[in-house]
């Protein structure tokens, strides 16, 4: 299958159920596990977040926080950035 039809058909499926994706990748923190794990917080229905906050015990606090932004339609905080687990300078 080709890119360009690929893209058409992702674009009509968003289409279809009534969302549209972001046009450059989201940088918002994204979901570390369950059914979007991986995806940015703000390309998960709220309900499900909502659910999250209101059933999973022991969320790590940044995530917590940022799952709340979401709900309430706040700005998310961005992903943090990769640590270097091999440092060039480290001797």
């Amino acid at each position: 299958m080709s890119q360009s039809l690929a893209l058409e058909i992702f674009r009509s499926f968003e289409a279809r159920e009534g969302r549209q994706g972001p046009s450059t990748p989201s940088r918002a923190m994204r979901m570390t596990f369950g059914k979007y794990l991986g995806r940015p917080l703000d390309q998960i229905p709220r309900g499900y977040l909502r659910w999250v906050a209101a059933n999973v015990a022991g969320l790590d606090p940044a995530l917590a926080d940022a799952i709340g932004k979401a709900i309430s339609g706040q700005p998310i905080p961005e992903e943090p950035p990769a640590q270097d687990l091999y440092p060039e300078d480290a001797d």
